[in-house]
């Protein structure tokens, strides 16, 4: 069960909805810190907003996280469409359970709204106030209405002009579209034991370059995410993280250009936006050497030789 609280300056008060050992409130309230990525594109600020959560939350507890409701803006439009791709890569990487916000795997964006078609009680009494720009019809394909309502000739809320374009029907042809990005995304972390069970660790974050991996004990893969925030290209050198080998092959980049592309681990180039899931194999994990810098709800090993997980 999740709950939803707005405490949002005292983050600690947040964290009370997790209950205590005696008392069972939820199982997670509702994380919506990451709401404030569009604020500061960096990778400090990435890596302070994940931190904000995962430094405060209960020893043993499960993490989420949310990039998108029905009271903000959406991420291509807050951001920039630039960010959404990137966005989505940390959501789906990151230790616990993800929140999407319809429309934002296929990079909706905001719409206008004049004061005649507003809806949402707060922008009637002030037009400034609507949140109605974020909540526009789901762009399912180019036809009548974006294939929201084929019934009649018009919808609760415009739609935004680029639904013929920007839909689920197109993005699910186009295998580099954001959509068929988020699907890849997603079948890997409800595949891949490190992402399920797995330690998750902050490897760097500066001004661009938001890092991180994720590993499980006994499993020889892990991966590695290197996400640039940032307004320019970046070169993040990794060299003194003697975890990591010297090569480091793409699995998946938000540019499908560098899909497949070998780094060395000095020098890992990445555009504005582009984010990268790295995948490499080693026993030599990193969280015995950096306890400082990983988290894990319910610590697990994995036993290769007769494939199971376990209890460790």
């Amino acid at each position: 069960m999740v709950t939803e609280s707005y405490d949002y300056e005292e983050v600690e008060k947040t964290m009370m909805y997790y209950g205590t050992p005696l008392v069972t409130e939820s199982d997670f309230p509702f994380n919506f810190y990451l709401l404030d990525l569009p604020h500061n594109t960096s990778g400090w600020w990435a890596k302070h907003l994940v931190d904000l959560w995962m430094s405060n939350m209960p020893r043993g507890k499960w993490p989420n996280w949310v990039v998108g409701n029905h009271d903000r803006s959406r991420i291509g439009s807050s951001a920039g469409r630039v960010y959404v791709r990137a966005i989505n890569l940390m959501l789906l990487t990151l230790p616990g359970t993800p929140t999407t916000y319809y429309g934002e795997e296929i990079g909706m964006e905001n719409i206008n709204v004049t004061q005649s078609q507003i809806q949402d009680p707060a922008g009637k009494y002030n037009a400034s106030l609507s949140r109605d720009p974020e909540r526009s019809p789901m762009q399912w394909n180019s036809e009548m209405n974006a294939g929201f309502n084929s019934k009649t000739n018009t919808t609760w809320l415009p739609l935004h002009p680029n639904y013929e374009t920007v839909n689920v029907e197109v993005q699910t042809e186009d295998k580099g579209s954001v959509l068929s990005q988020y699907v890849f995304l997603n079948g890997l972390r409800q595949s891949e034991l490190p992402f399920l069970r797995g330690w998750f660790c902050y490897v760097l974050a500066d001004t661009d370059v938001f890092s991180y991996l994720r590993e499980l004990d006994g499993h020889k893969g892990a991966y590695l995410m290197v996400i640039n925030f940032g307004k320019g290209s970046a070169t993040t050198d990794l060299s003194a993280v003697q975890e990591l080998p010297e090569q480091l092959k793409v699995l998946m980049s938000t540019n499908t250009a560098n899909d497949g592309k070998v780094f060395q681990k000095s020098r890992i180039l990445t555009e504005p936006g582009e984010g990268l899931v790295i995948r490499y194999s080693t026993y030599t994990r990193f969280h015995p050497n950096h306890p400082a810098e990983c988290f894990v709800s319910e610590k697990a090993c994995y036993l290769e030789t007769v494939d199971i997980l376990y209890k460790c």
